[in-house]
């Protein structure tokens, strides 16, 4: 960049190696990251349901 290149060329250049680094950043972040199993996610959970009707459907 010069001294004579107008402002909204530096503004861009800037906006663009920001936007760059905020890229590689989330990208070496959440590419090592892995779902885990829903077998390992509930494993020793308790799972509760609740039913807004008696047995045999209608209401009571």
């Amino acid at each position: 960049m010069t001294s004579g290149e107008p402002l909204i060329e530096k503004v861009r250049s800037y906006r663009t190696t920001i936007s760059l680094y905020v890229t590689v950043v989330a990208l070496a972040v959440a590419l090592p990251l892995q779902a885990q199993t829903s077998r390992n996610f509930y494993e020793g959970k308790a799972i509760t349901f609740l039913v807004g009707s008696s047995a045999g459907g209608g209401t009571v």
